[in-house]
C-alpha cells in the first residue's frame, strides 16, 4: 500500500494522508494505509475480510487484527499512488460513531500492540476528541475548524502532485463528457429511464 493525496471538491490538494512510517507502533492509533492503495493476492483478501461490527473503522480493525494475530508481511511504498477526494465535513453523529468504534478497537487490540497503559491513554485521548467535536459543534465552529485543520503547508512535493493532477484533468478522454452528464442526472430520472427501457 501507500499514502494518498487528499483533495477537496475543486481538485485542490490539501495534504498527504497515510504517510506515517510503517511500524506496528502506529497501530492502533491510526491505520497503516489508505485502504484503496492496498494490493494483495486474491486469496489473502478472501482469508482476511472486514468485520462489519466495526462500522466506520473496518480497515483499522483489519490491520490491528492482522498485526496481533497473524504473520502477515506488510510493505509500504514511499510515493503516494492515489488522489483521494475529501468529502465535506463528516456529520457530528458519524464522527462520534467513528471515535466510539476506534475506542472498541483499542480496547481489544491495544494491550497486545502497545501495552495496557498506552491503550488507556489513547482511549482517553479519543474521548477528549469526541468531547471537542461536540463542544465545537455546539459553538457552531466545528466545520471551520475541520477545514482549517485539513490544509497543509505548501511543499515542493505537494506542488508537483498538484501539477500532475492538473495535467490529468486537462487530458481529453473520449466519452468522458457523456459520463459526467450521466453522473449529474437526478437518480429519479435515471430510474424512470431504466424502467421505460
Amino acid at each position: 500500500g501507500s499514502s494518498a493525496w487528499r483533495m477537496d471538491g475543486k481538485h485542490n490538494i490539501l495534504h498527504q494522508q497515510g504517510d506515517q512510517p510503517l511500524t506496528t507502533n502506529v497501530l492502533p492509533r491510526c491505520a497503516l494505509y489508505v485502504h484503496p492503495t492496498v494490493m494483495a493476492k486474491t486469496q489473502w483478501y478472501q482469508q482476511h475480510k472486514y468485520d462489519g461490527v466495526f462500522v466506520r473503522a473496518e480497515d483499522l480493525e483489519l490491520w490491528c487484527r492482522l498485526a496481533s494475530q497473524t504473520k502477515t508481511c506488510f510493505g509500504k511504498l514511499d510515493e503516494p499512488l492515489l488522489y483521494y477526494r475529501m468529502n465535506a465535513a463528516t456529520s457530528l453523529q458519524k464522527t462520534l460513531y467513528s471515535f466510539r468504534t476506534h475506542r472498541q478497537i483499542v480496547n481489544i487490540y491495544g494491550p497486545k500492540l502497545i501495552g495496557t497503559l498506552k491503550s488507556k491513554l489513547l482511549i482517553g485521548e479519543l474521548h477528549l476528541k469526541s468531547l471537542f467535536h461536540q463542544v465545537t459543534a455546539m459553538l457552531g465552529v466545528r466545520d471551520r475548524f475541520i477545514r482549517r485543520n485539513a490544509i497543509t503547508t505548501d511543499t515542493p512535493e505537494l506542488r508537483q502532485a498538484q501539477a500532475t493532477l492538473n495535467q490529468v484533468l486537462q487530458t481529453n478522454v473520449p466519452g468522458w463528457e457523456s459520463i459526467q452528464k450521466q453522473d449529474k442526472t437526478p437518480q429519479s430520472q435515471t430510474t424512470t429511464r431504466n424502467r421505460a427501457a
